[in-house]
């Protein structure tokens, strides 16, 4: 953190540029370094986070850990019941995978029949997920469940009156936060909850965050304290300490010599800033026409666009600058018909890529990291459901790891 400091630091002064940072959860940056640089543009910010406008949520930590079965069985027989009266409800988790097959369970359960219930996480598509977030936020009496993962932490503006939250680090806790009774309504005089629970201890995600293993060291008191009264400087304090502790004064000045001389890869394989993964996206060989409007539908019949196939050929094809324009077209198609899928090791994606070769899914290779898929791929592992005439799609990742998994221990 230092050394980002460092870097506006340097930028600001050489370029006169002036950087504001905004977040929820924003710790004094002028601890991360030896002197104070950096201006609070709110003071007295404790009075506004104290103010009873901002007293929205109270944050319930559930004891005990739950499986998937028994995290159902006591969100229908004690949340809803408690909680009746509301009509949004939220249900965050850590893993893509978890959130299908809760998504899954409550489509099964009786709640169907009275709940619109959504998925939400980063193999949905953008154009469902526009249209989720966009149902959602028009919704005004109709009971909805919406089952998420991280992605409802940024950029969304949605507002729930209950939520569930796995366990994380109270960073995450807070975005989440952000999303129940967001706009606060005090017609009601009403404090939302947030439900913290640990389904299966897949919180383990957070392993390698120095903010979660800070945890074990915060008792479950001092948390709530932290998250009802905001006070995220005494969370990031104890980080800051600990950080201090791993990384000598001398081993920071080494970083800043390694930045200075661009050194980049150095920095990134010693302070792992972003875990690194592989990734493999899949480009559906189709093209619903019925999706598009009828200046790209005449694109189609122009250039005599049958499949996206044909559509990557004439890319090829065209580079003068008078198509430049189509290139956006041919862009925003390809991505309402491709999905990334993500692995933690290089291995992983050989073998996916593999898998889809000898399960007769594959077309074509455009990269090593992007390749042309049969429909055949999308009938079987992409899945619909339909609320108020509106078809949702999702990646159903169980069926297609197990599916993956089985065919690799054949091999």
């Amino acid at each position: 953190m230092n050394i980002f400091y460092r870097i506006l630091d340097d930028v600001s002064k050489n370029y006169n540029i002036y950087f504001i940072i905004m977040s929820a959860t924003l710790p004094n940056l002028n601890d991360y370094t030896n002197k104070d640089f950096a201006s609070e543009l709110i003071q007295n910010h404790r009075e506004y986070f104290n103010h009873d406008v901002f007293k929205r949520n109270d944050f319930v930590f559930v004891v005990g850990t739950f499986d998937i079965t028994s995290l159902m069985k006591y969100f229908q027989e004690k949340i809803i019941t408690i909680h009746q009266e509301e009509n949004k409800f939220l249900i965050v988790v850590n893993t893509i995978k978890s959130s299908i097959e809760i998504f899954k369970q409550l489509n099964y359960s009786q709640l169907n029949q009275k709940f619109k219930i959504f998925l939400l996480n980063s193999y949905v598509s953008g154009k469902d997920r526009n249209n989720i977030i966009k149902y959602i936020k028009n919704s005004q009496n109709d009971k909805i469940i919406l089952v998420s993962t991280q992605s409802i932490e940024a950029g969304v503006d949605l507002d729930f009156d209950i939520g569930l939250r796995d366990k994380a680090t109270l960073d995450s806790i807070e975005q989440v936060a952000g999303r129940i009774n967001r706009e606060c309504n005090l017609s009601k005089n009403k404090v939302s909850k947030l439900y913290i629970f640990d389904l299966n201890n897949e919180s383990r995600i957070y392993r390698n965050d120095l903010r979660f293993k800070l945890l074990s060291d915060i008792n479950i008191d001092e948390q709530k304290d932290i998250l009802n009264n905001k006070r995220f400087e005494f969370y990031y304090k104890k980080y800051f300490d600990k950080v201090k502790n791993i990384f000598s004064s001398a081993k920071r000045c080494d970083y800043i010599i390694e930045l200075e001389k661009l050194n980049f890869d150095k920095i990134h394989t010693d302070l792992n800033i972003i875990e690194k993964r592989w990734s493999i996206r899949l480009i559906f060989d189709f093209i619903n026409r019925n999706t598009f409007e009828d200046k790209i539908l005449c694109f189609f019949d122009k250039y005599a666009i049958k499949v996206v196939k044909d559509l990557l050929a004439l890319k090829k094809e065209k580079s003068g600058f008078e198509f430049k324009p189509y290139l956006k077209v041919i862009d925003k198609i390809i991505d309402k018909n491709s999905i990334c899928i993500d692995f933690f090791d290089s291995s992983s994606k050989d073998k996916f890529l593999d898998f889809i070769k000898d399960k007769g899914h594959f077309i074509s290779e455009i990269s090593p990291d992007t390749v042309i898929i049969h429909l055949g791929f999308k009938e079987k592992y992409i899945k619909q459901y339909v609320i108020d005439g509106i078809e949702y799609n999702y990646l159903d990742l169980s069926d297609l790891m197990n599916d993956f998994k089985n065919h690799s221990k054949s091999i």
